[in-house]
């Protein structure tokens, strides 16, 4: 299972740049608008057509108020991801792809709040790897595609829950023994060494940008308006991107504390 949670995560990373292309070919005829639509219905019906088999599923179950909340936390970031984080709707794929990378995770891991916390790493990795390798050009480090990966990675934990799938068990471990924890300790570690070393910072320090440099250019306003027609998003800054990501994961978290009929 660790090795096909590994491939499908690889995949996801290292193919980034050729399935863009296939799927942005599939559309090269059409306008912007137009792309955006056509995406915005696809994910309206497969939501749609989510909430009727989970509807199936647990009509005869009395869900938590708890489970509510998280559902209706994630229906939100679905709306503000679509109204004011996405460049373009297609990056509704994240969705999918983090909601199956935690789905597969949660069955060899002990809770959902353990999931949650290492694919969103997974996914902040994911984005650095696209920053420093694969676009060089890239002004800044994407903390609206990470939110996007908490939000599928949420969506992939309530899949889990809703459908009963098994999960990962085991006894309770020591903190050196859990994956998400340690990947967390060398990524801050990392991160303040380089930032002792000049090599990470925030903004570019008299006009050079260091080797990681969160922000090449200090974004103005609320909207960011790149070239082209029906193209305007917020970017969001390390600050408030830090904290909606971790109540993101918190709040997915609390799928544990949610038993339900099974």
């Amino acid at each position: 299972m660790w090795l096909s949670i590994m491939s499908f995560y690889l995949a996801t990373v290292l193919l980034h740049v050729k399935v863009g292309r296939f799927i942005n070919g599939l559309f090269d005829s059409l306008s912007r608008g137009t792309y955006n639509n056509i995406v915005t219905a696809a994910v309206l019906v497969t939501l749609i057509a989510l909430g009727i088999a989970i509807y199936r599923n647990t009509s005869s179950r009395t869900l938590p108020k708890g489970v509510w909340l998280i559902i209706s936390y994630s229906a939100l970031s679905i709306f503000l991801s679509f109204s004011i984080f996405f460049v373009i709707h297609i990056e509704a794929v994240h969705f999918i792809q983090y909601g199956v990378l935690a789905f597969l995770l949660r069955k060899v891991l002990p809770s959902y709040l353990t999931v949650a916390i290492l694919a969103t790493l997974l996914g902040a990795y994911d984005e650095l790897y696209q920053y420093l390798v694969l676009d060089t050009r890239a002004q800044y480090y994407d903390f609206n595609d990470i939110f996007l990966d908490t939000t599928g990675a949420g969506l992939g934990l309530l899949g889990h829950w809703f459908f009963g799938e098994s999960a990962g068990g085991g006894a309770i471990r020591k903190w050196w023994q859990r994956l998400e924890l340690i990947l967390l300790i060398v990524t801050v570690s990392l991160l303040i060494i380089m930032a002792m070393m000049g090599e990470f910072t925030v903004n570019p320090k008299g006009g050079e940008p260091a080797l990681f440099t969160l922000f090449k250019f200090a974004p103005e306003g609320f909207w960011h308006y790149p070239g082209g027609p029906y193209a305007r998003f917020h970017i969001l800054r390390p600050i408030p991107g830090l904290l909606l990501i971790t109540i993101s994961i918190y709040i997915y978290g609390f799928l544990d504390k949610a038993p339900i009929e099974r």
